[in-house]
Parts: structure tokens; sequence; C-alpha cells
């Protein structure tokens, strides 16, 4: 299995773009929810409208229903032939990324590539010909600021959601079956995002993943910590939880696990930490 290359921001690479549009066929794009609104904002559409217009796996990813290239491979559903993307102004941090990636090591951005050579090599042979940009270069072209807020922000809500669902079944392990919950949860970390979006009721869904909030998403900051309080009110007053509490803990952990592949987190580590939660006691 090839391993990531690290780079350094002074490294100097083939990212010229040669404008083909060949990296928008056959790409699995996931996106976050404010991703969603920015994009539904730049099309002109509501979020629940372009949610179920242009996203799969329960609005974590764009459609590839666009059209095809000479390889058979179809394109984001907002692209088109001789335009290129027609949200080119409010894409995704990993549409701006590419063919890049970032993570936080220690709370420190660091970006990679997949493998020893950048991808663009094998998509567009001819890069190699165009001008090569430092990667610093390249990031400062791509805008990548307020895709990045937000990105930061929805890790801080992932790890918010895990903590207070394991923090709900620490503090009633003796009314809880946590064995019945673990299971749950471990089965939903299985499933296809569209299935675990199902496995959702639809206003905690509808609250993950196209909240109405009073915030535009010019303001990802504030788009996000906005979000946040939503969720914190909806689970401190138990909206729309019906069943047992062990059901209400379920709820909570699976709105996690929903929200993790698109900040590239695996959810069998939702689970894992979950299950850490939940076994620490209340007061440690």
């Amino acid at each position: 299995m090839p391993t990531d290359t690290t780079l350094h921001l002074s490294d100097a690479l083939p990212l010229t773009c040669t404008r083909e549009g060949t990296c928008c066929h056959g790409a699995m794009i996931r996106i976050t929810p404010w991703e969603l609104a920015f994009l539904a904002e730049g099309v002109g559409m509501t979020p629940r409208r372009f949610r179920d217009r242009h996203t799969a796996d329960g609005g974590t990813l764009l459609r590839t229903d666009g059209p095809e290239d000479n390889r058979g491979r179809h394109a984001c559903s907002l692209y088109r032939d001789g335009v290129g993307c027609t949200q080119h102004a409010n894409r995704p941090l990993a549409c701006r990324l590419f063919p890049l990636g970032r993570r936080r090591n220690g709370g420190i951005p660091e970006y990679h590539h997949p493998g020893r050579r950048v991808g663009c090599v094998d998509l567009c042979p001819e890069v190699t010909a165009l001008p090569h940009l430092s990667v610093a270069e390249y990031l400062r072209d791509q805008q990548l600021v307020r895709g990045e807020q937000a990105h930061d922000a929805y890790a801080q809500i992932l790890a918010g959601l895990i903590a207070t669902a394991g923090q709900m079944a620490s503090r009633s392990a003796h009314l809880v079956d946590l064995n019945r919950v673990d299971s749950a949860l471990a089965a939903r970390a299985e499933l296809s995002a569209e299935a675990r979006a199902r496995a959702l009721p639809t206003a905690w869904f509808d609250l993950l993943t196209v909240p109405e909030l009073p915030v535009r998403t010019g303001d990802p900051l504030g788009f996000t910590d906005a979000h946040r309080l939503r969720l914190a009110q909806a689970i401190a007053t138990g909206f729309a939880l019906d069943g047992s509490l062990g059901d209400a803990i379920i709820v909570v952990a699976t709105l996690a696990l929903h929200l993790a592949p698109p900040l590239g987190t695996d959810p069998a580590l939702v689970v894992r930490a979950f299950t850490l939660a939940a076994r620490t006691p209340a007061h440690a």
C-alpha cells in the first residue's frame, strides 16, 4: 500500500493546472454541512434542495452524474463540458486542495499527497511541461482559509459529539445496556453513509446536514459555532429523541459517525473513542 508523502511549503511540484477537468471526473468529494450550504448558496438553492439534488451518502458526497470523459468516468453534477466547474468560487476544500491532502499534526496543518508522486502527473502527463509551483504558492492561490476554518471547526464538533454521547453513557451506566449500545454503533459504523443516514431520525438528519442557522456561509466560524450550539441545545432538550436513554445515546453517537467521513475520520475510530469515553467514570 502506498504511503503519503509529507510536503514542505517550499517543495516545488507540477501543480499548474491544465484546465482539462480531468480531476472532476470519477472523484469522491466528501463535504461538510458548511460546504453543502456554501455550494447551495452558489447554485441559488436552499441547502435541503441542494442536498437532495446534488449529493449522495446522506448529504456527505457530491453526486457524480455529470458528463462522461473518454475513460467512461462521470463528472461531478456541477461540472459542464466546455465550462468546467460551474461553482468554482464555492468549490469544496477537497477540490481546492487536489492533488494534495491536508491533516493536522499536533494542531499544526500539514500537507501531503498519496504515493511517491503528485496525482496530476498520472491524470494529465502534460502537466510536467508546465511551470512548477511551490506548495506555498499553490495553497495561496486556492484560497483555502474559509474551507479550512470550517473543516477544523467541524472536527471540534465531531469530538464534542463523541464526548457528549460518552458522557451520557458514563453518567447513566447503571441504567443503560452499554454492550447493546456498543453493538449498535459498531454495526452502524459498518453501514454505508446512505444507510447510516436512514438510521437517523429525520429531524436529526436534517439538523446535522441542513441546519437552519442565522449566520451566512461567508462567516464559516460563525456558521459552525451556530451549528454547534443548535446541536448542543437539541441534545440538552431531548429534541426529537424518542425511546430509551440507550436509544438517545445511539442517536447522538450516530451523528458523529455520519459527520466523520467528510472530515477524513474512520467511523470505526469514532466507535472506539465513544467506547472509551462511555467507560470513563463521569467524575474523572
